[in-house]
């Protein structure tokens, strides 16, 4: 389960870190 628990952990911070790549890219190419 703490695996599990640290891989849920890690997805969301990919998540977050491409959610914030994303808005670089639109803020930069607007």
């Amino acid at each position: 389960m703490e695996s599990l628990n640290a891989l849920l952990q890690g997805m969301g911070l990919m998540h977050l870190g491409a959610g914030q790549a994303i808005m670089l890219l639109v803020s930069l190419l607007l």
